[in-house]
């Protein structure tokens, strides 16, 4: 009884009706109901034997079925009001006690409007919404959020609509999977998940409290819940019963038998009574982690994530850093590269930004990820030992639903009983944060969620963040390591088609296949929910979904309507405003202007048959969204294809938001060729990446497009000397070459770095293998430009053959020559060429490659190159084979062997101890010999934590070295114990600069040092103003990452500056400079941060090194700058070559919507290079962050 009280005390507890508690209001039991039912038969229709003969048998279920078949909906809705006695029965003395008892959340099966007279008079304080029903599907989300309260839901229907009514078999099937009320059998299932609940008014044999016993033995997974039923005359047999098998605790209480041999149930009033007796200075208990009320709240939390369902068959998608595989700063991240997105999701970067085209994936993928840790809190919550530090809480928020504070949102999605400052104050908390390209228009477009985020990742400390967005756009300032999701594998995509019998083979099958490479796609095609033709262009799977909708609206309600029409002013209306989930009230007006006058069919009723036919989803505070953000945008381009027609001006006010973007491409496909064609010129005029990726959308006339885009590329290259990154990008990913464009092609790639290296491999997409050897080639002529090595192996790994590996040996051959004919060059000065070909040679055999490029003995001069070469393979192989060959050349004194023997141990699937089984304590001396070296400590500590006996010696050599070699040996050993390197770094902090210039300080770059509660001690070691002792310090990351370091009091800034200005005029200072920049934007207090905005505003002898290092890292706006500051960065805007280093685009970062629509788009009217094309930088960053397209 204690445990009960104290659930009831819980606003958010569900009280769960039967039935049994309408009795006491003088209306039937269940069989009851079922005579009533029969004498309404026989006063009508006639014979209702079949009704009381299935009664008798106990299916009372199929006894209605059999009455209801007899009857009109008219007179269902008239039986119904009147066995429920609607409108002349009254609550009784238990309705008041019920509605007392503390929840405010009613959960019940009985038609009847008791509860809701209930609250009206007994609590007339409080506001309750009208009954939700499963005829009411778009409320549906109103209810089952985490803090929804005061809300009625009756999931079979109430007296009052006969609609809604479910009683006969034929109804139930209503809330089936596929039923047209299904949504209303999921909330039902959700909040039985998700909250404490007390079931009143059931006996163990009703059919409703069956039902119940069904819904909850599929979510049920052993251990404690908190779900309580209060019933008559239950035996100790079937308390035990209950508890182990539901997870439902029975409370009993004795009938008197009167004497007709009924029942007297007023001990429940008693027992009711007693519930309402809590001490008045009962006070809320304090938050403790390992209680049964917070274990238990935990488990309710994790089973609301395990609903999110595995979809079968389930495909592989990999990831891979942001732009290809380039050398991303950081060990975590390169480890990924390639890999599942499950994989990473769960053992990456503990911060991520997930990227991917629309239907990528992303939504599932997150939410899978949080399903997957949720199974697993729950495991750990409900098992007989609770092990605190196994505990990681997955939370999942939609950026949909965002309205500028994102604490608040996430801190919403959880019960009152789990506040997120408690959870991650004494759990491991991972936040996953979906759907940014979604969020709201208005706060995306004034970029005050850029504050708010950076105030969110500041806050949420050492919680792990994932945010899904469609780009990085918007995302720059949290410098999070981005991935890239990839297609689903085209071999599992071939094989599945094969198996169901479905190709495409027209003009569009490349772009067809690319399409269901996507998950959302992919979907509906191998589940044959959309059958398209083997000729279908993209736009068709959209057609063939309305089809089927218009299909199935004119099966359920009887007339036709053009309900793709419909949707599409609302969907054009959505994009519009910026608001993916829109007010339900729009859309009703949208069908009520299409539905003909006296239409029985309202609005909202064929909303809500969208929302079971899975074409709307619905949200909290009476909004809506489509299934899928492309839907919304394939809609607003129907519309917009439309109103293009008849007035072209449309483009240019859509041309500057950018949520329009993928609108604009679909816009394409539904206008003519001559339109097309003028369209493109518009959208090229305000941006020419977003030509380039819309071009591929074009039906007709293609190729002559994307020629004509390609030769204002080359002039502009050739002009200008440079395109933006995002241009690039638009090459690389968005352009549809063939052909006829080989010659532009060629052109392309004498311009090198990334740009040429792009057209290298656009060359490979349009002659396949015919240009195996000349890319190749390629490479080793630009074998010194790291940036093109790397962007030209794209795509050309499926057509290499072990021919390819014996020129590549020559050419590596080569190379050692130069090497060794030029002092001022080393392996590392071509390690680009190295990249490429251990990605170009990854779908070789690793036996064949051994062979035609065999291992070396040792590291000679003559072989140096081959055994760099060969290192950097295996490690793209990640086998096991391949650590073992990495073994052999590191026992053999090759010191790149280092490297694959830690990126292959980091990513393999298998136990450690398998993973080293063929290593020994000779490969550790080997590794302690190139310690020094990259990746050689990542190594060493793989190998002693899969390895114990070899840690154990690994100590013994560590303890008898000394100074920061015996520090960095043992933090390989045990990572976790810091004190060893924390007492060699306080010695470090006293010595003199004459001291430590002998010591190996690069040797702390490979310690991963947490410097929780060491602040004091971090910035005495900056303040010993040694570069070489900072850098180290500082790590090689960017942005630093420096683990569990709090708030830092640099106290006077003057001294940091002027260090700062000194370093500055050496060769390798902007490094450093970058990073301490860095370093004040993150951990510096705020009155630093107001020192270092003051000291810009005044004009100081430090205003450059302050834009260049410091003041971006800041998050100021360009309202804290003052108006002479202002004119200074306006004036560095109109001078040539004005990128200043990490400042060079400050404005592009600070400047608020107002001062670009002010003080920046006025300049740019007369504007002449450079101020043009630096003002054009500005507002193309600018528009980023607000979402926008600044048009010059």
């Amino acid at each position: 009884m204690i445990k009960l009280k104290q659930i009831l005390s819980q606003s958010d507890t569900i009280i769960f009706l039967g039935s049994g508690i309408s009795l006491w209001s003088g209306l039937p039991t269940w069989s009851g109901m079922i005579e009533e039912l029969a004498k309404f038969v026989e006063q009508g229709v006639g014979n209702a034997d079949l009704v009381r003969a299935e009664a008798k048998r106990g299916d009372l279920l199929q006894a209605a079925s059999y009455g209801f078949d007899k009857l009109t909906k008219q007179q269902i809705g008239e039986f119904v009001r009147a066995a429920c006695r609607y409108g002349k029965a009254r609550p009784h003395e238990i309705h008041r006690k019920i509605v007392m008892l503390g929840p405010r959340c009613f959960l019940t099966t009985n038609y009847d409007d008791l509860i809701e007279q209930s609250l009206r008079e007994w609590q007339p304080d409080r506001f309750y919404r009208p009954p939700v029903t499963n005829r009411q599907l778009t409320e549906t989300a109103e209810i089952v959020h985490a803090r929804a309260v005061d809300f009625i839901f009756k999931p079979h229907g109430d007296a009052a609509d006969s609609e809604s009514i479910i009683l006969t078999r034929e109804q139930y099937r209503r809330l089936l999977p596929h039923g047209e009320s299904q949504a209303a059998l999921e909330s039902v299932k959700m909040l039985l998940a998700s909250r404490p609940v007390l079931y009143l008014g059931f006996g163990l044999r009703d059919p409703d409290f069956l039902y119940v016993r069904d819904l909850l033995a599929n979510t049920y997974k052993g251990g404690v819940r908190d779900h309580y039923a209060i019933m008559a005359d239950i035996q100790e047999q079937e308390v035990d019963y209950w508890r182990r098998n539901y997870g439902i605790h029975l409370i009993g209480y004795s009938t008197i038998e009167q004497p007709d041999k009924s029942r007297d149930h007023t001990p429940l009033l008693s027992l009711l009574d007693a519930l309402l007796e809590r001490p008045e200075d009962q006070k809320k208990s304090s938050f403790d982690p390992e209680s049964s009320d917070v274990l238990l709240a935990l488990a309710r939390h994790a089973a609301v994530l395990c609903r999110h369902p595995k979809q079968l068959p389930e495909f592989p998608i990999r990831v891979s850093p942001d732009g290809g595989r380039k050398r991303l700063v950081g060990f975590n991240v390169q480890r990924f590269n390639y890999g599942l997105v499950e994989k990473l999701l769960d053992a990456g970067p503990d911060r991520l930004l997930l990227i991917g085209l629309p239907g990528a994936g992303k939504t599932y993928a997150l939410h899978r990820a949080a399903a997957e840790l949720a199974e697993q809190l729950n495991n750990i919550c409900l098992s007989q030992e609770f092990i605190k530090e196994l505990v990681v809480v997955p939370i999942i928020v939609d950026l949909k639903l965002y309205r500028g504070d994102l604490f608040g949102l996430v801190n919403q999605s959880l019960p009152e009983s789990l506040p997120l400052d408690k959870l991650m104050k004494y759990y491991k908390v991972k936040i996953f944060v979906d759907s940014f390209n979604e969020m709201p228009r208005e706060f995306l477009e004034n970029g005050s969620y850029e504050p708010d985020f950076l105030d969110f990742v500041a806050r949420t400390g050492e919680a792990s963040l994932v945010i899904g967005s469609r780009t990085t756009d918007g995302l720059s300032r949290l410098e999070l390591p981005t991935f890239r999701l990839d297609y689903i594998e085209g071999e599992a995509v071939t094989a599945e088609l094969a198996r169901l019998g479905i190709s495409f083979e027209g003009r569009f099958s490349k772009e067809m296949f690319r399409l269901i490479q996507r998950p959302f796609y992919f979907q509906y095609i191998i589940s044959r929910s959309i059958d398209l033709a083997h000729d279908s262009h993209p736009k068709d799977f959209y057609r063939c979904l309305f089809d089927n909708v218009s299909l199935a609206f004119d099966k359920r309600f009887g007339f036709k309507l053009d309900i793709e029409q419909a949707l599409s002013n609302a969907a054009y209306a959505a994009l519009d405003n910026g608001a993916e989930a829109f007010q339900v009230t729009s859309l009703i007006g949208e069908l009520s202007s299409a539905l003909v006058k006296d239409c029985k069919v309202t609005s909202l009723d064929i909303i809500n048959w969208l929302v079971s036919e899975s074409i709307l989803i619905p949200y909290i505070n009476g909004r809506i969204g489509f299934i899928h953000q492309s839907v919304t945008e394939y809609l607003a381009a129907t519309e917009l294809a439309r109103r293009y027609t008849s007035d072209p001006r449309q483009l240019k006010e859509k041309l500057s938001l950018r949520r329009w973007d993928q609108g604009l491409f679909l816009t394409l496909s539904f206008l003519s060729s001559t339109q097309s064609k003028n369209f493109l010129g518009d959208v090229v005029k305000g941006d020419m990446a977003l030509a380039i990726n819309a071009s591929k959308y074009i039906e007709t006339g293609r190729d002559e497009i994307v020629s004509e885009l390609l030769s204002a590329l080359y002039d502009l290259r050739s002009r200008d000397g440079e395109l933006l990154g995002r241009i690039e990008t638009a090459i690389e990913y968005g352009l549809q070459v063939s052909e006829v464009h080989e010659d532009i092609v060629r052109k392309f790639i004498q311009f090198g770095d990334s740009l040429g290296g792009i057209a290298a491999s656009l060359l490979t997409s349009i002659k396949g293998s015919a240009v195996v050897q000349e890319i190749i080639e390629l490479l080793f002529l630009n074998r010194h430009d790291f940036n093109f090595c790397l962007r030209a192996v794209d795509g050309l790994s499926q057509f290499v053959t072990e021919e390819s590996v014996v020129s590549i040996a020559s050419f590596a051959d080569q190379i050692q020559a130069q090497i060794n004919s030029n002092s001022n060059v080393d392996s590392e000065h071509y390690s680009g060429f190295s990249i490429a070909i251990s990605m170009l040679l990854q779908e070789i055999e690793l036996p064949a490659i051994l062979t035609l490029l065999p291992a070396v003995s040792s590291e000679t001069a003559a072989s140096q190159y081959r055994a760099k070469l060969l290192c950097e393979i295996l490690g793209e192989h990640s086998t096991q084979e391949a650590l073992a060959v990495a073994g052999d050349l590191l026992l053999n004194g090759v010191k790149y062997a280092v490297e694959p023997v830690a990126r292959i141990a980091s990513v393999s699937d298998r136990d450690d101890d398998v993973v080293f089984a063929g290593f020994t304590y000779a490969h550790a001396v080997r590794l302690q010999e190139f310690i020094a070296s990259p990746w050689a400590s990542d190594a060493l500590k793989q190998l002693c934590r899969a390895r114990p006996d070899i840690a154990n010696q690994v100590k013994i050599d560590a303890l008898s070295k000394s100074g920061l070699l015996t520090a960095l040996l043992l933090h390989c050993v045990d990572p976790e114990d810091m004190e060893p390197v924390f007492s060699e770094l306080a010695r470090i902090a006293d010595l003199s600069a004459e001291e430590r210039r002998c010591l190996p300080l690069k040797l702390l770059e490979d310690i991963d040092i947490d410097w929780a509660g060491r602040e004091l001690l971090f910035l005495k070691l900056l303040r010993a103003r040694d570069i070489n002792l900072a850098n180290p310090i500082l790590g090689n990351s960017f942005p630093v990452s420096l683990k569990n370091l709090g708030d830092l009091d640099i106290g006077d800034i003057t001294w940091w500056l002027e260090w700062m200005r000194e370093e500055s005029a050496t060769k390798d200072g902007s490094w450093f400079l970058f990073r301490l920049g860095d370093l004040f934007g993150t951990h510096a207090i705020g009155q630093a941060r107001r020192s270092f905005v003051e000291e810009f505003n005044c004009g100081s002898e430090f205003r450059h090194i302050i834009l260049d290092y410091v003041l971006e890292r800041l998050d100021v706006t360009t309202d804290e700058i003052g108006s002479e500051a202002i004119s200074f960065l306006l004036a560095e805007l109109s001078r040539e070559k004005s990128e200043r280093r990490l400042g060079s685009n400050l404005l592009g970062a600070a400047a608020t919507e107002s001062f670009i629509t002010e003080r920046l788009l006025p300049l740019s009217i007369d504007a002449q290079d450079p101020l043009r094309k630096n003002l054009s930088r500005v507002l193309e960053r600018a528009g980023a962050r607000h979402g926008r397209r600044y048009l010059i």
